[in-house]
């Protein structure tokens, strides 16, 4: 969750412009599962949901809206020598 001191601040800087989010949660999902390869070698894919990012702020590149949320995919090797 995001402090309630921040989403106090929010609120406050809503009187000068009504357009600014209240920011309230981020939240994330994640799966991940890893391969052995060879006894030496492993792969680790990963896969992220973010629901929310920074708690519904505004898009830096369109203050008119909000960041949408994120989908993250990573791929991890691993190998011991």
């Amino acid at each position: 969750g995001i402090s309630p001191a921040a989403a106090d601040f929010d609120r406050d800087a809503r009187a000068g412009d009504p357009d600014v989010p209240v920011r309230d949660y981020e939240a994330a999902v994640e799966l991940t599962y890893i391969a052995a390869i060879a006894p030496w070698c492993a792969l680790q894919a990963d896969l992220q949901y973010i629901v929310h990012p920074g708690g519904k702020v505004r898009n830096p590149n369109d203050p008119t809206t909000r960041v949408d949320d994120a989908v993250v995919l990573g791929l991890r090797a691993t190998v011991a020598f």
